[in-house]
């Protein structure tokens, strides 16, 4: 079976992404990719040694918050041109993420499956304001419950 975890580490450092790194390493061997800026000697390092995979896409977010939006064309994007023929592909942040066994060692039980946080956006301060600061108090309201 051909895997993927693709995600977005643009703007994060080799010590942001520690934390999701080891841990997943300590389960997966598989394919990653994460869509990063441009990457310095450090960053580039930390990626070879964990055997991860980069898509730079150099400097074109002024602000690193709005890959937020964006990274889902990338990735769609990404996949077609070249990961067209994996079975199973998650999508994952990769800052707040720990993993404690291999992702994809569990049979898929639909063909897209959805994974959410724990609490609803009027109970959650960060995912709260994440929505406020990028649509807005009127869109936050329609959503928050």
């Amino acid at each position: 079976m051909k895997t993927l975890i693709l995600g977005a580490a643009y703007g994060y450092r080799p010590s942001d992404l520690f934390p999701f790194v080891i841990s997943l390493r300590r389960h997966y061997q598989g394919d990653v990719l994460f869509v990063t800026g441009t990457l310095d000697t450090e960053s580039a390092n930390f990626f070879h040694q964990y055997n991860i995979m980069t898509r730079e896409l150099g400097n074109v977010f002024p602000n690193a918050r709005d890959i937020q939006l964006e990274r889902y064309r990338i990735y769609k994007s990404i996949l077609a041109e070249q990961f067209a023929d994996m079975d199973r592909v998650l999508l994952c942040d990769v800052r707040d993420v720990i993993f404690q066994d291999d992702p994809f060692k569990f049979p898929a039980q639909a063909e897209l499956e959805f994974f959410h946080e724990p609490a609803q956006y009027n109970k959650c301060q960060c995912n709260g304001g994440w929505i406020k600061n990028v649509f807005g108090q009127e869109r936050y309201e329609q959503l928050k419950n």
